[in-house]
């Protein structure tokens, strides 16, 4: 192509033009040398993306560790210090890949991320639909509730202090580590009912619910356990079914877990609000039910509670049941029920690991048939493989159950009776409790008894050899 037609055809400016054939080329990019082959780069950026999913995701310190292990076994030189790329270099990678962000992430326990599983939640959602269907419920019949624990001195925000002070302090009431449990209900239609404020202690503070919300119920209780034999036959007789989700599953299934931390951060302005309107008076014990209640009412609104995300863990189409089992990417598929009583192990099973790395291959044999690949760049892949967590399958001696491994209907007639057993069972147990203490009463009242006998005994010959002398 002439150079008059070329910049005819793009438009090109005299300046411009004979700038760019001085310089010899294109210009360069901005930001450090580019030290990985693209092939290495895309690899690199799919390993961090399916170990985030794997919930094993890498900080800056792990991608700098995978790079100078490539860079080692490729063999190549490079300008970088022992910790690996500098800014320059992320700067220049990040810019190149804007599919990739740093994020700071949440604690996931092990029991949440292997219970969430395409099993338990298949079964929550298959047994949830057939209740609702086979008893003809209505959205206004389907109540949930959850439980959140709340310290009565919430998390400091940043105060106005003068500049270079060392120590800024905050008065609090008491403990400023004292927990109060609340445990609010909500409908899928979009209303709720009074929450159950729970606190510590055996006798009543006076004053403890004044202006609190119409008709509240406190409850004083001294069990730790969610499944109770009287709550249970409660609901039995007033013709209420009670449902438990499967343990560990909450963050996923739970529709009251949504509002949690709006309510929460609320509660923090108003505890400030209530200091500052009333003499700088601090939020205590007695005073947190008042605070609590207006924080709540802001709060719990129709539009606040009813949005798609609440309605989504309530739903029974297959799709929901396919959204909660997306954010269940890191949990291990858990074997199927062999009988009434759901009992399983958790054996590990790596499909989903299996399929991330077959998709991995694939794509590596693509870009082979495409460009030739140096055999050093193949020996990367030793370096990105995903981790596997493995099992043993070796028969472990069985124990019993604490919590039922899969979601229940409290209510129906099999979970009844494994109740009814339970209860026998703990009633035997304090009969036979209560027994020991019987005899181990009696035991010492005779103990007791022969030592005062043995006692007058002695007094007897000691007065009769006094009368002797």
């Amino acid at each position: 192509m002439k150079i008059s037609s070329a910049k005819r055809d793009f438009g090109l400016s005299e300046t411009t033009f004979w700038h760019a054939v001085s310089n010899g080329g294109p210009p360069k990019r901005p930001g450090a040398p580019n030290v990985l082959t693209s092939h290495e780069e895309n690899q690199l950026v799919g390993y961090c993306i399916n170990m985030q999913k794997l919930v094993f995701g890498l900080t800056k310190w792990g991608v700098n560790y995978c790079v100078m292990e490539i860079m080692k076994l490729n063999k190549q030189s490079h300008l970088f210090e022992e910790d690996g790329p500098g800014q320059d270099w992320w700067e220049r990678f990040m810019r190149d890949h804007p599919e990739l962000s740093f994020c700071v992430p949440q604690n996931l326990l092990e029991a949440r991320a292997q219970k969430v599983n395409k099993t338990i939640v298949d079964d929550h959602f298959k047994k949830l639909k057939q209740i609702i269907n086979e008893n003809s419920l209505a959205v206004a019949q389907i109540w949930n509730m959850n439980e959140t624990g709340f310290v009565i001195v919430p998390k400091l925000e940043k105060v106005i202090a003068k500049k270079g002070t060392c120590q800024v302090h905050k008065i609090a009431y008491g403990n400023s580590h004292d927990h109060i449990s609340v445990a609010p209900t909500i409908s899928v239609a979009g209303s709720y009912i009074p929450p159950l404020i729970i606190y510590k202690g055996i006798r009543t503070i006076p004053g403890l619910l004044d202006r609190t919300l119409p008709e509240t119920v406190m409850s004083f209780t001294s069990t730790g356990s969610h499944i109770s034999y009287t709550i249970v036959d409660f609901c039995r007789n007033n013709e209420i079914l009670l449902y438990a989700l499967p343990p560990h599953t909450t963050h996923v299934l739970q529709p009251s877990e949504i509002p949690f931390a709006k309510l929460k951060k609320e509660y923090s302005k108003a505890c400030e609000k209530y200091s500052n309107e009333n003499d700088d008076m601090i939020v205590t014990k007695r005073t947190f039910a008042k605070v609590f209640g207006f924080t709540f009412l802001e709060t719990y609104t129709p539009q606040a509670i009813y949005p798609s995300l609440v309605t989504e863990r309530f739903d029974i189409s297959p799709l929901s049941s396919q959204s909660s089992i997306q954010q269940a990417m890191p949990s291990l598929l858990a074997q199927k029920p062999t009988n009434s009583k759901h009992f399983h192990s958790t054996c590990s099973n790596v499909n989903q690991l299996i399929e991330e790395n077959m998709k991995l291959k694939n794509e590596n044999a693509l870009l082979k048939s495409q460009i030739s690949v140096a055999n050093e760049e193949l020996n990367t892949s030793k370096i990105l493989e995903h981790p596997s967590y493995i099992r043993s399958d070796l028969p472990s001696p069985r124990k019993k159950r604490k919590t039922f491994p899969f979601s229940q209907l409290l209510t129906s007639e099999e979970s009844w009776c494994q109740l009814e057993e339970v209860n026998r069972e703990v009633e035997c147990k304090a009969d036979k409790a209560k027994q020991k203490k019987e005899i181990a009463a009696q035991k010492k009242a005779e103990q007791e008894l022969r030592l005062v006998q043995k006692n007058e005994k002695r007094a007897q010959k000691t007065l009769g050899k006094q009368k002797d002398h």
